[in-house]
């Protein structure tokens, strides 16, 4: 879904990632007022989707800048704009994804990937 997305030329729109972050919002809405714990539990793929993501536009970005073609207008905003709420949500999650990227250095440890 979102990690087949991270080509250039197909995350313009933005709809996929706009929507698996409004699902998590309500995930974590229900397990804070479920009595059930854990409460706040995030998935660990919605952590790796941020990681793939988040490296994905970085490259994106560091290879624009050494292309001699540059990228259209509405594609560099659609960029911009992704890595925005990319590094939003990382700010969110920080101490998650923290936990999670010492998890996953681990090799003996379940891989998400």
């Amino acid at each position: 879904m979102v990690r087949s997305s991270i080509a250039v030329g197909t995350i313009a729109n933005g709809t996929e990632l706009e929507k698996l972050l409004r699902f998590i919002s309500r995930h974590q809405t229900s397990m804070v007022s479920s009595p059930i714990p854990p409460a706040g539990h995030i998935p660990p793929q919605f952590l790796q989707t941020l990681v793939d993501l988040d490296a994905g536009v970085t490259k994106t970005v560091a290879a624009e800048k050494s292309a001699t073609k540059k990228m259209t207008g509405a594609k560099s905003k659609a960029v911009t704009g992704l890595r925005q709420t990319i590094k939003k949500k990382n700010k969110e999650f920080e101490g998650v994804l923290a936990t999670f990227n010492e998890v996953c250095a681990i090799p003996e440890t379940h891989d998400y990937r």
